[in-house]
């Protein structure tokens, strides 16, 4: 009978120390939680935002450099249209086109001429 009595204190005891527990968590460990997972959303929003801003951010960079890039080539174009024209106007010819570099002519080897192979002594009669 005592083993009972001792059991049902131990459930008691037990079960006030959980119920207490219970109500230390949502006294102070819930308000905490709730409080950091805000602070991650706003944090996470944060990191949203500038993750999209950095590809708009590439995108116009590469549009600004494809962009150049064209205009550059446009340029070029002009100024080779405009030296021919300036040239055309003055009476200077037109210089022979120049091969890009790194594209160099690969010297022609002649073609071998045959050679009579030298007669043995022992066609000679020797």
């Amino acid at each position: 009978m005592a083993d009972r009595h001792a059991g049902a204190k131990q459930t008691a005891s037990w079960t006030s120390r959980a119920k207490d527990a219970q109500e230390r968590w949502e006294t102070y460990v819930a308000p905490e939680v709730a409080r950091l997972e805000n602070e991650i959303g706003k944090i996470q929003d944060t990191v949203d935002q500038l993750v999209a801003r950095r590809e708009r951010q590439g995108a116009a960079y590469r549009l600004g450099v494809d962009r150049r890039w064209s205009l550059q080539c446009d340029a070029h174009q002009l100024a080779v249209g405009l030296d021919s024209h300036r040239d055309r106007l003055g009476g200077i010819p037109r210089p022979a086109p120049r091969r890009p570099q790194g594209q160099t002519r690969k010297p022609q080897v002649p073609a071998p001429t045959p050679q009579p192979e030298p007669m043995s002594r022992s066609r000679l009669g020797m």
